[in-house]
C-alpha cells in the first residue's frame, strides 16, 4: 500500500528547508519554561493516597507548602532546561515491574 503511495508522489525541485521556519534550525530543540502555577497544579494533581518512600516528602506537608516552593522549583527545572544540561541525579529512575496477569515468568505479562 505505501509503495502504491509513494509512486503516485511528483518529484519536487523545491527542497524542504523552503518549507520551514527561519527560527527553526537543524540544532535547535526548544521547550516552553516551567512557570510557577504550572508546579502548584502539578502538587496539586498528586494523589493524597500517594506512597512516598523515605526520602519523599508527604502529600499532605507538599501541598501546604506548594506557594513556597513552587517559584524556587520553576527556577531550578528552567535552569537545567535553558542550557540543555541536567544534573546527574535526575537522570536516574527506579523502575519497578508491575505483574499483570497469567504466567510470572513471562515478561510480557508485567507492565
Amino acid at each position: 500500500m505505501g509503495h502504491k503511495l509513494a509512486s503516485n508522489i511528483q518529484n519536487s525541485s523545491i527542497s524542504f528547508t523552503n518549507y520551514l521556519s527561519e527560527i527553526n534550525s537543524p540544532n535547535s530543540f526548544a521547550f516552553n519554561l516551567v512557570t510557577p502555577e504550572e508546579i502548584e497544579l502539578e502538587i496539586l494533581n498528586v494523589s493524597m493516597k500517594k506512597v512516598y518512600c523515605l526520602y519523599s516528602c508527604p502529600t499532605r506537608i507538599l501541598r501546604c507548602a506548594r506557594h513556597l516552593l513552587s517559584k524556587p522549583l520553576s527556577n531550578i527545572i528552567n535552569k537545567s532546561v535553558e542550557p540543555g544540561i541536567n544534573p546527574k541525579k535526575l537522570k536516574h529512575a527506579k523502575i519497578i515491574p508491575v505483574f499483570k496477569s497469567m504466567d510470572e515468568t513471562d515478561r510480557s505479562n508485567y507492565n
